[in-house]
């Protein structure tokens, strides 16, 4: 018998409304009840990230898309290594269809990305690490254009390029 009482409720379900009574009884077996008294358990679970998408790649842009079982909001993280360095601005809408757009990337490259969503309560969830190619967009630089070699039937073309490329001579008598 005590005059101050305290009972530790455990498994309870996260995000649940529960109601609870207590009950005491004297020496003498006389029985109290109180009213009934509600309380919230808070949301502690992350939301599930899954689909992530990187389409729509260019020399310089990509879009990024996710999904998350649950309303949550939306930024990603990139860089050139696991350590990313770039962050987007946080997308703070509420929504379970993610899109984000990386701009001013470079070309010919390698990007790693991981995205962050966070729901309503806070509760953070990132994914794992995805990696994605921009191609090369920029065209060789022709240089040291020459004619040798001419005859009355023939001549050899021979030209150099800043990186490795195909051939091609469009000629005629205009």
């Amino acid at each position: 018998l005590t005059t101050h009482h305290s009972v530790s409720l455990s498994g309870l379900d996260s995000e649940t409304t529960y109601h609870f009574r207590v009950e005491s009884k004297d020496a003498a077996g006389n029985e109290a009840i109180s009213d009934d008294v509600a309380f919230n358990t808070p949301d502690v679970t992350s939301p599930v990230i899954s689909n992530v998408v990187v389409s729509d790649i260019t020399g310089s842009s990509a879009v990024i898309t996710w999904e998350t079982n649950e309303l949550a909001t939306s930024q990603v993280e990139y860089g050139m290594t696991t350590s990313y360095g770039q962050t987007t601005l946080l997308d703070d809408s509420l929504t379970t269809q993610h899109s984000v757009t990386l701009t001013s990337l470079d070309s010919e490259t390698t990007y790693h990305l991981r995205v962050r969503s966070k729901d309503a309560a806070d509760n953070e969830a990132v994914s794992d690490d995805s990696t994605f190619n921009t191609p090369d967009v920029t065209s060789p630089v022709i240089s040291s254009v020459v004619v040798s070699d001419i005859t009355g039937s023939s001549a050899v073309i021979t030209w150099k390029t800043n990186e490795p490329a195909t051939s091609q001579v469009e000629y005629g008598p205009t």
